[in-house]
């Protein structure tokens, strides 16, 4: 009989873990999906994150920071411990570790950022005060330098990392960020700390890109031998900007748990419970996980081995829905406009109740109707009649509609105005 899952085992994962745990369940679905659009379901995901944090609706944003990991593994997952030397071969992405030891995701991540902020190789991070000499090329910032450094805090722990990596777990990286960021992203605004984490996502997808591009030449027959040990260097820089954006992803969780607690200082009642932070594992788990059955499922078709027919009905609904939201704002288009014409109407019997003797006669219209008038009710310089009663006098008025001068504009003091310039009056009845 199976283990009995909680919360507190699934503390314990490890990122390989997660990995082998999102590859079981859509490794029916993603297997001949491209690497391209296995990406763009995370680019679509950032998308929505950027919605919930403009919205400030941080328990949604949550949700969907764990849908960003979850695809995000499960490309790492195609493309390392599932993948064949023929999906390799195919689409040139090669993701699998290089030596028997399974921890490889752990491996770049602790490569990349060994305790150490990635770019200051400092812990607390101090960017912020390196930035202007960075910005400005001082001598005294050497980005080789500060990288060589970091290697040689990896190549120092890679022994004990090696013995001990699998006390890293997902919870430990997350207290490892937290401690090396915590403090420069006290001051960072939320948005702030998602346009680095959406930079590095566009950066793998450049990355993508180059990769797909040479895959091309190569198929052409065009590509230059040279050329074919950059994929080596594309497919280590990916590995760094995965690494990136679990690290950014961390980020956003430790920032909304920030704001959300401050939040509810500000809001607390009398008998609130203790504010809890939320960590990933717990996200992860709340999402994907079913108690009655003690499996991990997908939340959509509620199967431990999701299947195309669930990625298809997903397909679907994603149309319908924004087929129903470009009908819902056509509808409200037209409300608009039909509330505008309704105003036109009103503001055309105005200017034409108002013509004088004189052969233009100018009327402010008000920012909001100027357009309208020029587009619904008549075109510039169309010769128009019209039937005017005054003073028991009918007349009959050909008119055009103008657009006074600048000089027209100085002397009447309006900023939106037409003219009607009067061609002809003639009186119908005494």
């Amino acid at each position: 009989m199976r283990e009995k899952l909680d919360l507190n085992s699934v503390n314990n994962f490890m990122l390989e873990d997660w990995v082998k745990t999102f590859g079981t369940i859509y490794r029916e679905v993603d297997f001949e999906r491209t690497a391209k659009s296995l990406w763009l379901d995370v680019i679509g995901e950032s998308s929505s994150l950027a919605a919930c944090i403009r919205s400030e609706e941080y328990k949604k944003a949550l949700d969907t920071l764990s849908t960003v990991f979850c695809r995000l593994l499960r490309f790492v997952a195609k493309y390392s411990a599932n993948a064949s030397d023929t999906i390799v071969a195919k689409e040139a992405i090669d993701l699998r570790p290089g030596d028997s030891n399974n921890f490889y995701i752990t491996k770049w991540l602790l490569k990349r950022y060994p305790a150490l902020c990635s770019v200051c190789a400092n812990n607390p991070c101090i960017c912020p005060s390196l930035r202007s000499d960075k910005e400005t090329g001082s001598e005294e910032f050497n980005i080789g330098d500060i990288i060589a450094i970091r290697l040689r805090k990896y190549d120092n722990w890679e022994n004990e990392i090696s013995n001990n990596i699998s006390s890293f777990t997902v919870e430990k990286l997350f207290k490892m960020f937290t401690d090396i960021y915590g403090g420069i992203h006290y001051s960072q605004s939320i948005t702030s700390i998602y346009s680095h984490f959406l930079e590095e996502v566009c950066e793998v997808a450049k990355l993508l890109l180059s990769i797909d591009n040479i895959q091309i030449l190569r198929a052409e027959n065009s590509l230059p031998d040279s050329y074919e040990n950059n994929l080596k260097y594309l497919n280590s820089n990916l590995k760094e900007d995965l690494s990136d954006i679990i690290s950014w992803i961390m980020a956003l969780i430790n920032k909304i748990n920030f704001t959300s607690y401050h939040c509810f200082l500000e809001t607390r009642m009398p008998g609130d419970r203790i504010f809890k932070n939320v960590t990933l594992s717990e996200l992860l788990f709340n999402t994907y996980f079913d108690r009655e059955s003690n499996k991990f499922i997908c939340p959509s078709c509620l199967s431990d081995k999701c299947t195309p027919n669930c990625r298809k009905d997903g397909l679907l609904a994603d149309i319908d829905s924004d087929i129903k939201k470009e009908a819902d704002l056509l509808h409200e288009i037209k409300r608009a406009i039909g509330q505008e014409k309704r105003k036109c109407r009103r503001e055309k019997t105005n200017i034409l109740t108002q013509f004088e003797n004189n052969d233009l006669f100018i009327v402010n219209m008000g920012e909001n109707n100027m357009g309208f008038l020029s587009d619904y009710l008549f075109s510039l310089n169309d010769e128009k009649l019209v039937t005017i009663r005054r003073n028991d006098i009918e007349q009959m008025i050909k008119f055009k509609i103008t657009r006074p001068s600048n000089a027209d504009r100085n002397l009447t003091g309006y900023n939106y105005f037409y003219g009607a310039e009067i061609l002809h009056r003639e009186n119908i009845t005494q």
